[in-house]
């Protein structure tokens, strides 16, 4: 399995296909198998840095990106 990753804030090469740990599902928890992850705008707002719920949060680092998935 591979997920898109950001280790440090920047632009598109800040992106990083990775290989990641198969996930497990938990008691109370189901898996779901994900085809495509849409990027959109919050993406892009995590990924520069410029997303902040306060002024002393900012995305924490590493993430996976793609909010959206089909």
């Amino acid at each position: 399995m591979h997920a898109i990753r950001i280790e440090q804030f920047g632009g598109p090469d800040a992106l990083r296909l990775m290989p990641t740990d198969t996930a497990q599902a938990q008691a109370g928890q189901a898996l779901v198998e994900v085809r495509m992850a849409g990027v959109n705008f919050i993406d892009i707002y995590m990924r520069n840095g410029s997303y902040a719920r306060s002024q002393t949060y900012r995305t924490p680092l590493p993430m996976t990106i793609g909010m959206e998935a089909v």
